[in-house]
């Protein structure tokens, strides 16, 4: 099985999440990054300021652009 965790979090702040899972589970714990593949017992955790998207076992992380004061997927 493979996690994918999705924080609701400012586009500037830097998240500890990675970090302190890694610590508490067994599982590899890291931080997405645009083109990783699925693997199975690890956990990947959203960048600041980022969609994540599984496109066929593939991950897209698409830069979110502020609109009126918002976020929205680009």
């Amino acid at each position: 099985m493979t996690f994918l965790l999705v924080q609701h979090l400012d586009p500037k702040h830097e998240s500890k999440l990675t970090d302190l899972l890694a610590k508490a589970t067994g599982m590899k714990v890291t931080e997405a990054r645009e083109g990783m593949t699925m693997c199975a017992n690890c956990v990947f955790v959203i960048p600041p300021n980022k969609s994540m998207a599984l496109v066929h076992g593939v991950l897209k992380l698409p830069q979110l652009k502020p609109v009126q004061g918002r976020i929205v997927h680009r």
